[in-house]
């Protein structure tokens, strides 16, 4: 016989006997999850690259900045959107002997407060050879010299010299500083020192681009504050291979951007009833390299060697032939031309490098410099 089976003995709910097990209740149903749309999607990849961004910017802003706590350098700057980089302002700077302070206007100089009445304020610009980037002090650079040489000299009207060079600068850059900043320290007269720079940029295409510029905004470029940017440059762009292949022979488009850059400095302080006087570079370069190091010029190894993408007969007629364009353009816009490259000594005693002067070598051009600025205060003050 086959046993019949016995029915459940499960309780129920009330404990007494139950029925049949009651079947599992279904799990409950899980809701689709809806797919971004493109606008999300653009927002968080947006996102996530800015994170990435920020993250690499903090760490090569960090590395630069623990690099630059280990090098010492004589002229603090910093990225610059417009002129690449500029000084610090506020910045105190000491290495050994040498001490430069910058105001709060990024010039090498005390605090500069309004133009007082009857004053000549002369404003020079330049790159480091205006800055003096070898000088031991403020007081010792040439713009400095040159004012404290009227002074002595009882000049009438008084006049008010400030240095507003900075290095590395080329012409263009210190037009730009001028139209941001400069030409609102109200000066009559500008004294303009560029050369050598503006040679070594002479193959430079963005040099040429530059010189077309109408206004600051032609040379504006955010990125050049980013220190991911320029790690990738630093590392697109191999300077050493560069400095080894020196390059034979000018580019007649940099040498046209050059008096292009000039004209518009001329242009500018016209505008404004500025003063314009022009300057030409010295420096104690010989005839050849070998002549050079064998009179003893100072930093040949690191001025032509590391930081001249010429060679060295390129370099020499460059500086001669960019000097010509000085003296030309002063020639036919009726400008006060001081002509330092044939009037100071090429004596290796009054330089620090091939082109810098040590503090004598500034005593000896502001004594150039301050009768041509006494002559043209003269005039100025008998325009009034």
């Amino acid at each position: 016989m086959s046993e019949t089976p016995e029915p459940s003995r499960d309780p129920g709910p009330d404990g007494g006997p139950g029925g049949p097990a009651p079947a599992p209740a279904s799990a409950p149903q899980r809701r689709r999850r809806r797919p971004l749309g493109a606008r999300r999607k653009a927002a968080f990849a947006l996102l996530t690259t800015a994170l990435l961004f920020g993250a690499a910017e903090g760490f090569f802003r960090v590395r630069e900045w623990t690099r630059a706590r280990r090098r010492q350098t004589l002229s603090p700057r910093q990225p610059d959107a417009w002129r690449g980089k500029a000084l610090i302002p506020g910045a105190r700077f000491e290495v050994g002997d040498h001490v430069a302070e910058i105001n709060a206007l990024g010039m090498r100089e005390g605090p500069v407060g309004p133009k007082a009445p009857g004053v000549v304020r002369v404003l020079c610009v330049g790159a480091s050879t205006t800055y003096g980037l070898y000088v031991t002090r403020n007081a010792h650079t040439w713009p400095a010299r040159t004012g404290e040489r009227l002074r002595a000299l009882g000049a009438s009207p008084p006049v008010e010299v400030l240095n507003g060079g900075c290095p590395a600068w080329d012409l263009r850059t210190s037009l730009t500083n001028l139209e941001l900043r400069l030409f609102d320290l109200e000066p009559d007269v500008v004294v303009a020192c560029h050369v050598y720079n503006d040679v070594v940029a002479n193959l430079d295409p963005g040099y040429v681009r530059d010189s077309h510029a109408r206004s600051p905004w032609g040379v504006f470029r955010p990125w050049h504050l980013s220190a991911l940017y320029r790690f990738a440059l630093s590392r697109a762009a191999d300077a050493s291979d560069l400095m080894k292949n020196k390059v034979a022979g000018l580019s007649p488009e940099g040498l046209a951007a050059y008096e292009r850059n000039l004209r518009a400095l001329v242009a500018a302080c016209r505008a404004r009833g500025v003063t314009l006087v022009l300057t030409t570079e010295p420096d104690c370069y010989r005839p050849t390299f070998e002549e050079s190091v064998a009179a003893g010029v100072p930093g040949m190894e690191q001025w032509f060697g590391e930081l001249c993408p010429l060679d060295y007969p390129t370099l020499l007629d460059g500086l001669e032939r960019y000097r010509d364009v000085v003296r030309r353009v002063a020639q036919e816009e009726g400008l006060a031309l001081i002509d330092l490259a044939r009037d100071l000594p090429r004596d290796v005693a009054l330089f620090a490098s091939p082109v810098h002067r040590n503090d004598a070598g500034e005593v000896r051009v502001a004594e150039l410099v301050a009768p041509a600025l006494a002559r043209v205060a003269g005039e100025v003050a008998a325009r009034r």
